[in-house]
């Protein structure tokens, strides 16, 4: 599996979930690494960063925002299941941001 490719489709779709443009960005720094290091913890930043990527991620930092990412349109995909026709507000998506850290711990 290449992960910057997979992140990049993860993005895609579950930006297509949000209410607004702004409810998975408004999640996201709860589940990037940058966040404790104080770097651009922004999806925009990471999205355009795996879009330059001609391979896959070297090291685990960024395989494990992608399997954070994972855990998240899980827990919307069930969501979505039981209430169809909705769509995730930004706090869902930080609900589902910081369960996901506490499943995929930030090292």
């Amino acid at each position: 599996m290449n992960y910057a490719d997979e992140a990049i489709k993860l993005i895609d779709y579950l930006n297509s979930k949000g209410k607004n443009p702004d409810s998975l960005s408004e999640a996201f720094p709860y589940i990037h690494h940058f966040k404790k290091s104080g770097g651009d913890s922004s999806l925009e930043g990471f999205y355009q960063y795996c879009k330059k990527r001609k391979n896959d991620f070297g090291g685990n930092t960024n395989i494990n925002v992608v399997k954070r990412l994972q855990v998240i349109k899980e827990k919307t995909d069930a969501f979505l299941k039981e209430n169809p026709g909705t769509t995730i507000s930004s706090m869902k998506f930080q609900k589902y941001a910081v369960e996901a850290s506490n499943e995929i711990p930030i090292n």
